[in-house]
């Protein structure tokens, strides 16, 4: 098994040293709908996790997108929804700062207690294939993620349906866009210095933000 279980403990106590506070950690893989779905472990478990992995059912990668096991392939129902030893990916393991303290995450792989290798259908197993294969042409891809959203109001409107924020510097709710508006990232600094915190204790590199033309609409890019 390719598992390097001494680094994963050592990352586990640093953790812990690094974040006392923490009371939970969310453990969960992605499914093939972009899902996070998993387990929420008390703490105290987090170094059995990291020693000796725990178990999910394998075929919880596909899931559709209500979450509902379709049984495709085969897989879910008709061969008995066997489990399969999940292990957290090494330097996962971070802090949620958007839930108020006191969790943390990782993610997890599933391995096929048969073979000791990765479930085929993972999509970190598939994604490694693909680059495998621009390896034999020697290729190197380079990828670049650009998040674009809305903040909304916290307040529904009467009909119960999300409305534009309000500017904290003028109070008045935001009519209008201002495509690349440098001043319109000063007026909602709040809210995007909290994504940068967040994504920065993800280890997920910023590099630029920028204002986009729909009100209230914000472009971050990785």
């Amino acid at each position: 098994m390719r598992w390097r279980r001494e680094k994963l403990e050592e990352e586990a106590k640093a953790y812990l040293e690094a974040h006392p506070e923490t009371i939970h950690i969310d453990a969960f893989i992605i499914d093939l709908c972009g899902r996070a779905v998993g387990k929420r472990y008390p703490v105290d478990d987090l170094a059995k996790l990291f020693s000796s992995g725990s178990q999910l059912c394998a075929a919880t990668y596909l899931l559709d997108a209500c979450g509902n096991s379709v049984d495709p392939l085969g897989h879910g129902f008709s061969d008995g929804d066997p489990d399969a030893d999940s292990y957290p990916v090494p330097g996962t393991l971070a802090p949620v700062t958007w839930a108020g303290g006191g969790r943390g995450q990782c993610m997890l792989r599933l391995i096929n207690a048969g073979t000791c290798e990765p479930v085929w259908f993972e999509p970190r197993v598939v994604l490694e294939k693909v680059v495998r294969r621009f390896e034999e042409l020697r290729l190197r891809p380079v990828v670049a993620v650009e998040v674009e959203f809305y903040l909304t109001d916290a307040e529904r409107d009467e009909r119960g349906a999300p409305q534009l924020p309000r500017s904290p510097r003028t109070g008045q709710r935001v009519s209008s866009g201002k495509v690349f508006g440098l001043d319109v990232l000063d007026e909602f600094a709040a809210p995007l210095r909290a994504i940068e915190t967040a994504a920065e204790a993800q280890s997920l590199p910023i590099t630029t933000a920028l204002s986009e033309y729909g009100a209230g609409q914000f472009e971050i890019n990785l």
